[in-house]
């Protein structure tokens, strides 16, 4: 039960960590992307 209760938290946290990283990670790639252009 407890162990279960842990596996949510931790899912939980790891979406919201993921849902806010995926605009910074397409800032990432774009800037990657512009900056290899530039090159």
């Amino acid at each position: 039960m407890l162990k279960q209760r842990v596996i949510n938290i931790v899912n939980i946290s790891l979406l919201k960590i993921e849902t806010k990283n995926q605009f910074c990670l397409l800032n990432i790639y774009y800037k990657c992307q512009w900056g290899v252009l530039s090159v």
